[in-house]
């Protein structure tokens, strides 16, 4: 469960009032009537919530700048989202309700996933450590740092903490950091109670994890992988181990994964021949294009429900405007109404 991004460079350092508006329904019955879906995401640069397809956007404290929901988690009713507003001022909405989330003094960080477990609050994101940014965990609004290096001093870090999950009151954290020396490439991190698994090593390729869901005994992670031939992979980790999801032949990213008894689903795009992203799902990884590739296109958020497969993401129309979509069982369904760009980054599903 998770959420979307933007790989770039400069990602690497910076991504890294519920309801209260006249909700706008688009034209397309956009949910099964056994089930309340939950979607955020952005509508013209404003953070929103679709629920069963109707859009409402969140309160915000800042009356300017770019605000978005990465992560959506319903507990006993209530409804959480996190995401960011303005220059990458975290946000935390419980029912609407902006919630404090403990910056420790500092102006800026960004929060990237949330999840519920016993009445306590886990949210994953960064904060700035002027130039950087570093891996976060708060609990019930107060942070808690993620270190990368044995002396658990994070201090030095920089990264991300991109996805969290609660499992048997074991707490994992999805992300990556540069192993508290700058120099080396990004390296895919899962964090168990704050102990660090390495993924993968940034020695001689850069990885990142953009999702962790856990099942029984087993941590199942996704992101990507960059040889140094430049060849992008979607991979997942069943707890350390590594599978590619592509050949390389193509760029490709896996963004968010569920999995729901045996089958592991994963979210993310592959770029096509002619350079265009194809929102992409892989069940037990085989793959089904979600959509043709004429335009971008990207999953990226899964839920599984009751053998029903709901994946969020956004693609392109032929004005170029990003149109956020929700697929149920691999049938499309827009979410916007493609006159400004809207992008759909979570999902979660319950009766």
């Amino acid at each position: 469960m998770k959420k979307t991004v933007t790989i770039t460079l400069l990602g690497f350092y910076a991504i890294a009032l519920f309801f209260s508006t006249g909700c706008k329904k688009n034209n397309t019955d956009s949910h099964n009537s056994k089930s309340q879906i939950y979607v955020g995401g952005s509508d013209a640069n404003k953070a929103v919530l679709w629920k069963n397809g109707s859009e409402s956007a969140l309160s915000l404290s800042r009356s300017t700048g770019l605000s978005d929901v990465r992560s959506v988690f319903i507990s006993d009713n209530d409804v959480y989202a996190v995401g960011y507003e303005g220059s990458f001022f975290p946000k935390l909405w419980k029912n609407g309700i902006e919630m404090n989330l403990n910056l420790n003094g500092r102006s800026n960080g960004s929060a990237s996933s949330v999840y519920v477990s016993n009445n306590d609050v886990y949210v994953a994101g960064t904060q700035d450590a002027n130039p950087s940014m570093i891996p976060l965990l708060w609990k019930n609004g107060q942070p808690n740092l993620l270190s990368s290096n044995p002396d658990k001093n994070p201090a030095n870090d920089v990264g991300e903490a991109t996805s969290v999950f609660v499992s048997d009151n074991n707490v994992y954290v999805a992300g990556w950091t540069t192993l508290v020396d700058p120099s080396r490439l990004p390296t895919a991190i899962l964090w168990k109670n704050n102990e660090i698994i390495n993924l993968s090593f940034g020695i001689y390729y850069q990885a990142m994890a953009w999702s962790v869901f856990v099942s029984g005994n087993d941590a199942y992670t996704v992101g990507y992988e960059k040889e140094t031939d430049g060849r992008i992979y979607a991979i997942i980790w069943k707890n350390r181990l590594g599978t590619r999801l592509t050949n390389g032949a193509t760029k490709a990213y896996a963004l968010s994964v569920f999995v729901s008894g045996s089958d592991v689903y994963v979210a993310g795009y592959e770029e096509n021949s002619s350079g265009n992203k194809v929102a992409m799902l892989w069940k037990n990884g085989e793959s089904t294009h979600l959509t043709s590739g004429a335009t971008d296109a990207s999953a990226n958020a899964i839920y599984v429900y009751e053998n029903d497969v709901y994946v969020a993401g956004y693609e392109e129309n032929s004005s170029g405007n990003k149109v956020a979509m929700l697929w149920e069982n691999s049938i499309a369904k827009a979410l916007s109404d493609g006159n400004s760009n809207a992008i759909a980054n979570t999902i979660f599903v319950q009766q």
